[in-house]
């Protein structure tokens, strides 16, 4: 058995692999002699399907449940989302969905709100401004979401000698988000 205990965790699609993985661990374990010490799993803020996350082929990558999300919170108005339900019912990639779901992804993007934390205004760093060149439009959402968080703290951090030395990361590597 090996002695060291092991906790997985994750967040959003964590929801979907992170059990997923925690199963695999528990039937290997039944049929091994050198058993994983799984003492337990934790997710969270999690998708449990992959289409609850991103929806691969809508324009946007948002899924419904996204949508949902944003109207629950206040960003589009009960005429909006009755517009959405009827467009896209049946279809969530049909041209007249993916017109609506355009509509009201501008209109989450005009209110400089972060995807991730609906509560504190964005303050975007331009940084990696550049980056947002040749991404296609599921990308460049995500990438002004993640500018809204401040990632220099972390950044700063992780490229410490003493952290990748810890952390066992190769000297000649440079940390950054995203490596866009």
């Amino acid at each position: 058995m090996m002695k060291n205990d092991l906790y997985i965790s994750g967040e959003s699609y964590g929801g979907v692999y992170v059990p997923f993985l925690a199963m695999r661990i528990d039937q290997s374990n039944a049929k091994a002699t050198d058993k994983v010490n799984l003492k337990g799993w934790i997710v969270g803020n999690a998708c449990t399907h992959p289409t609850e996350c991103f929806h691969p082929k809508s324009d946007d990558g948002f899924s419904s449940f996204t949508y949902d999300f944003f109207f629950k919170h206040d960003f589009y108005s009960e005429q909006e989302y009755d517009t959405l339900q009827s467009a896209c019912s049946k279809d969530f990639e049909s041209t007249l969905c993916n017109e609506v779901k355009a509509k009201l992804a501008g209109k989450f993007e005009a209110t400089n709100t972060s995807i991730y934390n609906l509560y504190k205004p964005c303050y975007v760093d331009d940084k990696y401004a550049e980056r947002l060149v040749g991404l296609n439009l599921r990308d460049a959402v995500l990438y002004k979401s993640l500018k809204c968080e401040s990632q220099g703290a972390a950044i700063e951090w992780l490229n410490k000698d003493e952290v990748k030395k810890a952390l066992h990361v190769d000297s000649g590597i440079t940390w950054d988000i995203c490596n866009f």
